[in-house]
């Protein structure tokens, strides 16, 4: 059997990186790397601070949440480009929870950096958007 051509299903290692379990010719599993853990500090997630952050600056800057969009992605699987949004936190919320599929954060990490980026979101709002 080959690679790829083998049932596959996700399986996540203690170092947090996601990969694909999978089994060779004689059955004996295996997995694959789908991406490359990096060698940070997972505590708190960088992606999430900057889409929360984003997130909260839209919402006030529209003084509302509810703003639907859609926006495509040029490394979205092929099956589900576009991605379709309520709300600028349910995009900055599905922002966070894909580092937690990819393997690179644990859930606490995205937690507290979608805590962090409204927190700075807000501040550039209130220091540096004002009216004049």
């Amino acid at each position: 059997m080959r690679r790829g051509h083998a049932a596959t299903s996700a399986c996540v290692d203690t170092v947090s990186t996601t990969r694909q379990a999978s089994a060779d010719a004689s059955g004996a599993a295996f997995c694959l790397r789908l991406l490359e853990t990096p060698p940070v500090q997972d505590y708190p997630s960088t992606h999430s601070v900057l889409g929360a952050g984003a997130a909260e600056v839209l919402k006030r800057s529209f003084r509302t949440d509810r703003v639907p969009f859609s926006m495509g992605s040029l490394t979205a699987l092929e099956a589900n480009p576009v991605r379709s949004f309520d709300t600028f936190t349910q995009a900055a919320d599905e922002n966070a929870d894909s580092r937690v599929r990819a393997g690179i954060h644990f859930r606490f990490a995205t937690e507290q950096g979608n805590a962090l980026g409204r927190r700075v979101g807000s501040y550039i709002v209130e220091h540096h958007l004002r009216r004049r």
